[in-house]
């Protein structure tokens, strides 16, 4: 009976691991909406601490939406549907997460766009530096470039070449760029398939042992 409730309890431990990291391989959704219009960077990244599971800090964007002659507008968008936005005019978004991801996609904004590719995502990874608004060079991974025309959404979807912890959204520091209904890829936990392989090795060990 001993070894029947130990193999239960390493099995069961196995299956919740398991699980646990099946999960974390989706895709998370964040549609800004919990948060209210004017929410700071400190309530923002809470928000999205809690999707993620893990730590994730932003940089120059605040809460905002469509109602109260709030210029720029988001062209299309329902007046209280709330997304994100620089907080400063010719600024970038900058998303730093402690956990790596591998793909994000979402719809990105160009508020007043010009000439060339008006909406750049842009992954680095942890190897960025002390500065995650002058990141260096090395860590750059991958980016992605959206023309859009004048105040249009650029819908990006991005799967990066290797993982990355530093996300910058951009219009090469010319105008506001906003950001809505992000879906975030963490990188997937290695070593379920290894969990499971021990346990099944310890019941074994166990049938084996009880045999003798």
């Amino acid at each position: 009976m001993k070894n029947l409730t130990l193999s239960i309890l390493v099995l069961g431990a196995c299956f919740a691991v398991f699980t646990n990291v099946q999960a974390q391989a989706g895709m998370i959704y964040m549609d800004f909406n919990r948060l209210e219009k004017g929410d700071n960077e400190a309530k923002i990244g809470r928000y999205m601490t809690n999707m993620m599971g893990s730590k994730v800090t932003i940089d120059d964007a605040e809460v905002r939406d469509n109602w109260d002659g709030d210029w720029p507008y988001w062209e299309g968008k329902n007046g209280g549907d709330d997304y994100l936005r620089c907080n400063v005019e010719s600024g970038d978004i900058e998303i730093i997460f402690k956990k790596p991801i591998i793909r994000v996609k979402g719809d990105g904004y160009a508020f007043d766009t010009r000439n060339g590719y008006d909406y750049y995502v842009k992954g680095y990874d942890a190897s960025y530096g002390n500065s995650h608004e002058n990141p260096k060079g090395s860590s750059f991974v991958q980016q992605l470039g959206i023309l859009t025309g004048d105040g249009h959404e650029a819908p990006f979807d991005i799967t990066f070449s290797r993982p990355v912890t530093l996300l910058v959204l951009s219009n090469s520091g010319k105008d506001w760029v906003g950001i809505d209904n992000l879906y975030v890829e963490a990188v997937p936990v290695p070593g379920a398939g290894l969990l499971g392989m021990i346990g099944i090795g310890v019941t074994g060990w166990l049938k084996r042992r009880k045999a003798l």
